[in-house]
Order: structure tokens, then C-alpha cells, then sequence
């Protein structure tokens, strides 16, 4: 089996050749890096839910312990120190919501920046797609005119003879 060589005889044709190679390559790279991005901004958006199911349950908790506290206080001040480890639980959960607060504004920032990169991507994947359609067309066009027309005439010449 022979491996087919790259079309180096005409610099035109290589020009036009690579314009096509480099185009098909501005049309699915940048497709495939946006589709593992949107994966990854996916996952940030599960992470964020999750978080947001611990903050409402860490605030509940705090409003039952915080109920609890300001009862015992209407009944008894010593009472409140049995519940005293109850309150420095509501102030556990409160930094604990905090960090939780901390670490959704990380993974929004993270999906900002994923969004600006696919934008980015999109950018190039345009750009790119044209200036390489561009290389194609004119690579063809000048293989076409300045070498394939002039070897077409001579073999209908050499034809004729």
C-alpha cells in the first residue's frame, strides 16, 4: 500500500492543500475545546447547586438553633449556658455558610472566565475559518491559472502533434 505524499509540485497546490487542511482545523479544534469547556461549566453549575442546598440547610439549622436559644433565655438565663455549645454551633454554621458563599463566587468567576474563553474561541474559529478559506480559494485559483491551465495547453498541443 503507498501512502500518498503531501502535493509539494506546485507551491500553489501546498498553499491551497494546507488553506483547506488549516480550515477543516479552524472548524472542529476550537468546536471540540468549546464542547470540553462547556462540560467543565456544567459541572461548576452542579457544585453551585449543591452549595446552595447547603447554605438554605445551614440557615434553617441556625434559625431552629437560634429559636432554641432565645427561648431558653425567656425561661432561665442559666439555661443558656447548657445551650451555649447550640450557639457557638450557629456560629459555626454561620462561617461555614460564609466559605460556602466564598467558594460560589469562585466557581461563578471560573464559569465567567469559561464563557469569555469560548467567546474567545468562537473569535478565532471566524477568523481563522476565513483567513484559511481565503488561502484556499486563492491557492486554487492561482494552481488552476498559473500551473494547471498552462500544463492543460500544452498537453492538448502535444495532443495535436
Amino acid at each position: 500500500m503507498k501512502i500518498p505524499s503531501i502535493p509539494t509540485d506546485s507551491l500553489y497546490k501546498f498553499i491551497a492543500m494546507s488553506g483547506l487542511f488549516t480550515f477543516m482545523g479552524f472548524i472542529f479544534i476550537p468546536e471540540y475545546m468549546s464542547y470540553e469547556i462547556k462540560i467543565k461549566e456544567i459541572l461548576l453549575h452542579g457544585e453551585i447547586n449543591e452549595s446552595t442546598v447547603d447554605i438554605n440547610e445551614n440557615t434553617k439549622r441556625i434559625a431552629i438553633l437560634e429559636e432554641k436559644v432565645s427561648l431558653m433565655k425567656e425561661y432561665d438565663d442559666k439555661l443558656i449556658i447548657k445551650y451555649q455549645s447550640d450557639l457557638n454551633l450557629s456560629k459555626i454554621l454561620n462561617v461555614r455558610n460564609q466559605k460556602i458563599l466564598i467558594k460560589i463566587d469562585n466557581k461563578n468567576m471560573l464559569i465567567d472566565f469559561y464563557k469569555n474563553k469560548i467567546n474567545n474561541y468562537k473569535l478565532v474559529r471566524i477568523v481563522g475559518s476565513i483567513l484559511s478559506f481565503l488561502m484556499m480559494i486563492l491557492g486554487f485559483y492561482f494552481w488552476y491559472k498559473r500551473v494547471q491551465k498552462p500544463l492543460d495547453m500544452q498537453f492538448s498541443i502535444n495532443k495535436n502533434e
